[in-house]
């Protein structure tokens, strides 16, 4: 059975604005974006109402009327796309702030508890702060002994650097050479050694 065709189309899937389509007009087939084929059929029906056909000018400026209308249908798609984008973006942005301000709400209760109270109920503000870090805080320094002192890097002497000793590059003839010298002396004569 043969496939009917145009049924079953979803009408409601966005289509890319800067999808090639094709046009096959009177006597011109026309390929690019829906834009692009509407500039092209109004330039068409301009060239036919200068060379004085009206017909074929008014037969154009149909076939630039319905991309007009496929342009029109994308940007609608387009603004809705947007709109429900913008809509998404400010959800998403209350509910980061509301998150921060729970988080915020959060810290502060620990910190209230967190804190030792006075006579009268008030909390030391230096006591907060010195707590979490966030305060001026003292100055500590540990009691050196000489030896540890010296053990220290900032405490050491520095020594030179060290020149490094490069080994020279062996060439062919000095690797032969060499491995004759560790073979040891050739034996002379056929015979054997007595």
């Amino acid at each position: 059975m043969k496939r009917q065709r145009g049924r079953g189309r979803n009408n409601n899937k966005s289509q890319n604005p800067n999808r090639a389509l094709e046009s096959n007009g009177p006597g011109v087939k026309v390929r690019g974006a829906a834009s692009t084929i509407y500039e092209k059929y109004q330039q068409l029906a301009r060239d036919a109402a200068l060379a004085g056909d009206r017909i074929m000018a008014e037969n154009y400026l149909q076939f630039a009327e319905h991309y007009f209308r496929i342009m029109r249908a994308q940007q609608a798609q387009r603004e809705k796309r947007e709109e429900e984008q913008a809509a998404q973006q400010a959800a998403r942005k209350a509910e980061y702030e509301a998150r921060k301000a729970q988080q915020q709400e959060q810290r502060a209760q620990q910190n209230a508890q967190a804190a030792p109270a006075n006579g009268d109920g008030k909390t030391d503000g230096k006591a907060e702060s010195a707590s979490n870090g966030t305060g001026p805080m003292d100055v500590v320094t540990p009691q050196a002994s000489p030896d540890i002192m010296a053990a220290t890097p900032e405490s050491a002497p520095e020594k030179p650097a060290r020149p490094s000793r490069r080994r020279p590059r062996r060439t062919a003839t000095s690797a032969a050479s060499a491995a004759r010298e560790d073979a040891g002396p050739a034996p002379s004569g056929g015979g054997n050694p007595a």
